[in-house]
C-alpha cells in the first residue's frame, strides 16, 4: 500500500486524503499536523509497524521500488518540506541541503520543545528518507538542529537524548 500511496493516488487512512492532496492541504496548518498522528506513517514509511493500524510497514519490494523512483522521491520531498516548515525551518539553498529558519521559527521551535512526540517524528522522517534513497538529505537537517542547540534556539533532555541517540547516526 505505499507503493500505492505514493505513486498510484491511494488515500491515506484515516484522513482520506492522497498524498498530494495531505501536502496541499495541510501545509502550514500547523494545529492539524499537531494534533493528527496517522498521517506521518503515511508520508515517511518505515519497516516497522508504526501505531496508525491502517498504514502498512515498508516491504524490500516497495524500498526497490520507491527509492528508484523520481516520481516517489519528489513527492517524499515535499512532505519533508512542509513538515520542515512545521518545526520551524526551510530550504535557504536545496541544491546545497542548507537549511535556515522560517519567520516564525521562534513559535515553531517552542512548539518542537512542548510536544515531544515530535522527536520521534523526526527520526521516522530521518530514517525514511534513507530508505527512499535520499540519505544526503539526513545530515544537513542533524547538523542544523546541532548548530541550533549550539546557538541555545533549541534545547530539551528529550531533544539532546535524540540527538545523541538517534539522529547524530544519520552523520
Amino acid at each position: 500500500s505505499n507503493v500505492r500511496f505514493y505513486l498510484q493516488g491511494l488515500p491515506c487512512r484515516p484522513d482520506n486524503l492522497t498524498i498530494d492532496e495531505l501536502i496541499l492541504k495541510w501545509r502550514g496548518q500547523y494545529n492539524v499536523l499537531e494534533d493528527r498522528h496517522g498521517y506521518i506513517q503515511w508520508l515517511f514509511p518505515l519497516r516497522q509497524q508504526g501505531v496508525n493500524p491502517y498504514a502498512s510497514a515498508l516491504l524490500q519490494q516497495e524500498v526497490d521500488i520507491l527509492s528508484t523512483s523520481r516520481e516517489a522521491q519528489c513527492r517524499m520531498l515535499s512532505a519533508l518540506d512542509m513538515m520542515l516548515d512545521f518545526y520551524g525551518m526551510r530550504w535557504q539553498d536545496q541544491k546545497l541541503r542548507q537549511l535556515g529558519r522560517t519567520s516564525s521559527y521562534k513559535v515553531r521551535y517552542c512548539n518542537l520543545m512542548n510536544h515531544t512526540h515530535n522527536f520521534l517524528r523526526i527520526s521516522r522522517i530521518l530514517q525514511s528518507l534513507c530508505l527512499f534513497g535520499l540519505s544526503s538529505y539526513t545530515t544537513p537537517i542533524v547538523l542544523y538542529l546541532l548548530s541550533e542547540v549550539c546557538a541555545k534556539e533549541l534545547g530539551s533532555p528529550g531533544l539532546f537524548r535524540s540527538l545523541k541517540t538517534f539522529w547524530i547516526e544519520c552523520l
